[in-house]
């Protein structure tokens, strides 16, 4: 979901805004937090704790809402609406049981901008009080554990906003036209008490749901799960909206305006195939973006190969405008500011993971958002092509980096903390990717089938949970994994570098006739943790042109590597794939003494230089370096290139006899940079810099 606060979005907006990734995750972040100040000073959840109930279960809910919207155009701006009533009239009907033995009473959330007329229990009625946003209700008897009862509660008012604008009589404006009047739902996280009674707690999922919309006519009213009925009255239509999936209180909504409709149908193999709606101001149903909707069929066939079949396949998916600043997941229902591919993608993941599999508490909410960050860059690298997947993960760790603090919300009282993009959504989503990198595509995709298809499907999850299903499906340990890059801060810095030695006697020994030496420093980022455990993939490039990917595991500080290979080297890419959130600097070689081998020290031999007359060129050197020199006697000779990190990549030694002796390297084999050339004659050395540029 989304956000619009100045300062945050200012610094991502820099960040990311030659990316698609602007499209994704700045889109649904900033609905969530559009309204940051005003959170900040809005109900606190004192210790980060819910204020839902905790002795009962809600096992379903029941919605009848009248809306009362009347407007006229203001005299002076007669193309902007002024609403004159703006009130909603409740019936709330809450089945539920007890989770304690002698429950008396129950409290129920609801904020007091809201009256509560009367409550009745089992249909009787009884007692309450309501102040300090809670409702607390006369049982009129002791409840039994596991004992069910049913609430209903009349209420009335005008809805408040102690989230961020989680009710809303709003608008949308056609192009050079008048505003039109349109009303939205927006709870996540703390706003469903806003406006309507509800034990506020994302970890007690109803059973099910029904919302009835009783609005003018003007109004087509759009809610979760299937329409059951339309029923016409003289001046208002009452539309009644049946979910029999499990639903998180957040995610019940409603949308209302002068939609136009438009239908897609999702074939997923059943006898009937699935109705995919779109909801959509008029002056967006356009013939461009009614091709944006038909990709939808396109992103729940992906998703459906990628994650496995859409949770809520016996009711609907589908897209309601809204006049808020991104767009909100609501199940069965997405509330969208605009058709976007990559909003789109975000919010239907969400489908997955935040609606199917819901985020036991707001600590853990990486869990909704990470992934639905992550959905989306699949959905690009599928729609067009891998280059698209690269450049957008360069993107969203350019944002993760600026994650402060653990992924797990250390203080998750505020819409701010909660939806922070560097760290719930972008570094979210870097850990889902640096996760595929290790165990490839075949288990990450097979960890995320069963965890969608697991015991958390249409409840809750933790990354404890998470945790257990990826080692499940792999057969390894990853507690090193989510304890660093969950739970722990900031990202690994390393310091790399590696040279290729000749090793004596390698025509005894072909197989062994070149070394590899690595050096994997990391500096200290941050004290939680003080270096990161990660394999890492190494890219080994020899002098024929093939290419090897080695594995290391790096657990240390500094740590170094040795490897024997047949073939000489000419280069060693670090992380590949850039699958690790990091930061890498390349050094020469630093090997501790017990590994420094005796090498030829590096000589400034001005006097043989000139005695032989060494010359080379050009410098800078684009396709050949030609080098010329004189002997005056029959000598042993040897001409290196030598890389910034001490590795030879090119050699060529014998006798060579008296006279001009003239030799090339094909420069247009390496790579731009700098380079040492060396002339080795009777074991001296003249050494010259050489920049290859092409």
């Amino acid at each position: 979901m989304r956000i619009l606060f100045g300062f945050f979005i200012q610094i991502f907006f820099i960040q990311i805004s030659y990316s698609q990734l602007l499209d994704d995750v700045i889109q649904c972040l900033e609905g969530k937090s559009s309204y940051f100040e005003k959170s900040i000073n809005s109900r606190l959840h004192k210790g980060g704790k819910f204020p839902g109930e905790s002795k009962i279960d809600v096992n379903y809910y029941k919605l009848n809402l009248d809306i009362d919207v009347t407007y006229e155009y203001e005299t002076g701006s007669p193309l902007v609406v002024k609403y004159l009533n703006k009130k909603v009239s409740g019936i709330t009907t809450i089945k539920a049981k007890s989770i304690e033995t002698g429950l008396l009473r129950a409290k129920i959330d609801l904020q007091n901008t809201l009256i509560t007329d009367s409550v009745f229990v089992n249909n009787i009625k009884t007692t309450f009080t309501h102040a300090a946003a809670v409702i607390d209700i006369d049982l009129l008897k002791a409840y039994s554990s596991e004992e069910q009862f049913q609430l209903t509660i009349y209420y009335h008012g005008t809805p408040g906003s102690s989230g961020f604008g989680s009710f809303t009589f709003g608008t949308h404006t056609p192009p050079g036209m008048k505003q039109e009047p349109a009303v939205w739902s927006l709870s996540e996280p703390f706003g469903a008490s806003d406006w309507f009674p509800c034990k506020d707690n994302p970890a007690d999922k109803a059973d099910s749901s029904d919302v009835w919309i009783t609005a003018p006519k003007y109004f087509t009213s759009v809610s979760n799960g299937i329409l059951e009925a339309k029923i016409e009255g003289a001046t208002t239509n009452t539309y009644k909206w049946k979910s029999r999936y499990p639903i998180a209180n957040y995610l019940i909504s409603i949308a209302l305006a002068n939609y136009e409709y438009y239908k897609n149908d999702f074939n997923y193999g059943g006898a009937n195939p699935m109705p995919v709606d779109h909801y959509v101001f008029p002056e967006y149903n356009t013939a461009a973006n009614k091709l944006l909707m038909d990709d939808t069929i396109f992103m729940l066939d992906l998703f459906t190969q990628k994650f496995g079949p859409y949770p809520f396949l016996k009711e609907k998916y589908g897209h309601a405008m809204f006049g808020w600043g991104g767009g909100m997941e609501h199940q069965t229902i997405s509330s969208m500011v605009n058709i976007s591919s990559g909003l789109t993608a975000h919010e239907l993941t969400h489908q997955w993971f935040g609606d199917q599999i819901t985020c036991q508490d707001w600590a853990n909410i990486w869990l909704n958002e990470g992934f639905a960050t992550f959905g989306a860059l699949i959905y690009w690298e599928a729609k067009t092509g891998v280059s698209t997947y690269k450049s957008q993960i360069i993107s969203t760790m350019n944002s993760a980096k600026n994650a402060v603090g653990s992924v797990w919300v250390q203080n998750p009282t505020t819409v701010g903390q909660i939806f922070n993009g560097a760290r719930s959504y972008s570094k979210g989503g870097i850990i889902l990717h640096m996760l595929r990198n290790i165990v490839g595509d075949v288990k990450f995709y097979n960890i995320l089938k069963a965890y969608s298809s697991s015991i958390h499907a249409y409840g809750n999850a933790t990354t404890e949970n998470f945790q257990a299903i990826v080692e499940s499906v792999t057969g390894e340990d990853f507690n090193y994994f989510f304890q660093q890059w969950v739970y722990g801060e900031k990202y690994p810095k390393y310091e790399f570098g590696w040279a290729v030695f000749s090793n004596p006697g390698a025509k005894q020994n072909v197989a062994a006739g070149y070394t590899l030496k690595l050096n994997i420093k990391q500096l200290i980022n941050t004290p939680t943790p003080s270096y990161f455990t990660m394999p890492i993939d190494l890219k080994i490039t020899f002098a024929d042109n093939s290419t090897e990917i080695l594995r290391v595991t790096n657990n240390s500080q500094t740590q170094f590597y040795e490897f024997s290979y047949a073939k000489n080297i000419t280069g060693v890419t670090f992380d590949p794939e850039n699958g690790i959130l990091k930061d890498l600097t390349l050094v020469p070689l630093n090997l501790p003494l017990s590994l420094e081998e005796p090498l030829i020290k590096i000589l400034e031999n001005e006097k043989l230089a000139k005695e032989i007359d060494f010359q080379y060129s050009p410098n800078p050197a684009s396709e050949i370096l030609k080098i010329n020199f004189v002997l005056k006697e029959m000598s042993s000779t040897k001409i290196e290139l030598v890389n910034i990190y001490g590795s030879v990549l090119h050699e060529t030694f014998g006798f060579k006899s008296v006279g001009k002796q003239e030799y090339l390297i094909y420069t247009k084999n390496y790579s731009p940079g700098l380079y040492l050339l060396n002339l080795i004659v009777k074991n001296q050395k003249i050494s010259r810099k050489i920049i290859i540029n092409h």
